[in-house]
């Protein structure tokens, strides 16, 4: 996951900025989160100051996810390039 993270990362401050963390939902989803999840990232998940994504809320967000529909936590992976053995190919 951490290298997940800091691809998207582009300015490299070790947090999402709102337009990094759209950025990985259009290239994980194909379209990017509606206000209404953008809302609930900033409230249910570590962000900073400035309610960007730390690194420990992206943690989070794919440990809800995992625990809820493990099969779509495997889709995206693949989707970044990670084999069913977590190894990036």
């Amino acid at each position: 996951l951490k290298e997940i993270f800091d691809r998207f990362d582009k300015d490299k401050d070790n947090v999402w900025s709102q337009h990094e963390l759209q950025t990985f939902a259009e290239a994980t989803n194909g379209r990017p989160f509606d206000q209404a999840v953008m809302d609930e990232i900033v409230e249910s998940l570590d962000v900073d100051e400035n309610n960007y994504l730390t690194y420990k809320g992206f943690y989070q967000m794919y440990h809800i996810q995992t625990l809820s529909d493990p099969e779509e936590t495997l889709n995206d992976l693949r989707k970044r390039k990670y084999s069913n053995n977590h190894e990036l190919y």
